[in-house]
């Protein structure tokens, strides 16, 4: 058994002092009462209790109170499998992994920050299929379309450099592996994130966007990295140099002007990556996507058991109730 609510549990740390406190209470009345008239006299009208009668109402208030107290902690067993139904678009994250992607414009690096991105999009994404493809010049799919979104999470962070390919940017062969992800029934609804620098794609930028057409997707493209650019660190344990080309230190800048445009010929929208507000910007935009379809995924939820403290705090209370004031004056004055 678990809670779900467990901070209520420590409410319960207050039914003792409380119940002392009840009693002093009771104990300092009973002597008032006992001042203004003979006690047995008192028992015998109805209008005092004794003291065993006081500790059994006490004490059924008392776990009436705390089988409350539980209740709100939503006491848990078990596991059960349900399905829930809404009204979605599938998504699929092209990431570029490519060795452009080390530079450091952006802290920690391009590839790094682009990961947190793609992290905030998939939980903000919930209820929606989201998928993860990873290039450079060549691609693979890391996530297929899911609505698990933890487990895409958990295939995220087996991302790293160079995972596919040799290190260049090729678009199109991005958006043509994604595009076989999607499903061919559904045309409708269909959206790729594409977050990438931008470098090395001006030979496939028109192929890649007659790819995004033909397939009927919108593509949201995120510039990774800054105009003015970083040195690319050389792979290893520790940074030695940068990458060098005919003895001069490469410049790796965003290249956004590509991006940009193929975001406006497939109908999405350009973002940069440097900005705070990236990810809001980008989930409002997903969410305005037209062709929503009905999308059904699978949960695992554990069994509630509020309802049966809230009984037992029901019968408590109406067991209270019961004990009534003169009742065992009355049983008393009986056998007398």
């Amino acid at each position: 058994m678990s809670f779900a609510e467990p901070r209520w549990l420590l409410a319960l740390l207050a039914l003792l002092p409380l119940a002392a406190l009840t009693w002093a209470v009771w104990r300092s009345e009973a002597r008032r009462r006992a001042a203004l008239g003979e006690p047995r006299l008192l028992l015998r009208s109805g209008s005092a209790s004794t003291p065993g009668q006081c500790a059994l109402r006490l004490a059924l208030g008392a776990g009436a109170l705390a089988f409350c107290v539980l209740a709100l902690a939503r006491p848990q067993v078990g596991f059960f499998r349900g399905k829930l139904k809404s009204a979605g678009i599938d998504v699929i994250i092209c990431l570029d992994v490519s060795n452009s992607m080390r530079a450091e414009d952006i802290g920690p690096n391009r590839l790094q920050a682009a990961l947190r991105l793609v992290q905030e999009l998939a939980q903000g994404l919930a209820g929606n299929r989201v998928g993860l493809v990873t290039f450079s010049d060549a691609a693979t799919t890391v996530c297929p379309l899911t609505t698990d979104i933890d487990a895409l999470l958990t295939m995220l962070g087996s991302v790293d450099f160079d995972t596919v390919g040799r290190g260049g940017t090729a678009l199109a062969t991005a958006i043509s592996e994604a595009a076989r992800r999607f499903d061919p029934e559904h045309k409708l609804g269909r959206a790729l994130v594409l977050i990438s620098d931008g470098e090395d794609n001006e030979q496939t930028l028109e192929e890649a966007i007659r790819a995004a057409k033909e397939h009927k997707i919108v593509v949201y493209c995120v510039g990774a990295g800054t105009a003015r650019g970083a040195p690319i660190p050389e792979p290893g344990p520790f940074r030695l140099s940068y990458k060098k080309y005919r003895g001069q230190t490469v410049i790796s800048r965003l290249r956004e002007d590509g991006l940009k445009r193929l975001a406006r010929s497939t109908g999405g929208a350009y973002f940069a990556l440097a900005r705070a507000d990236v990810a809001p910007r980008l989930l409002a935009a997903l969410a305005r996507q037209p062709g929503k379809r009905p999308v059904e995924r699978e949960t695992v939820q554990r069994r509630e058991l509020f309802q049966v403290p809230l009984a037992v705090a029901f019968a408590l209370l109406v067991a209270q109730t019961l004990v009534g004031a003169g009742w065992p004056a009355r049983r008393r004055e009986r056998g007398q």
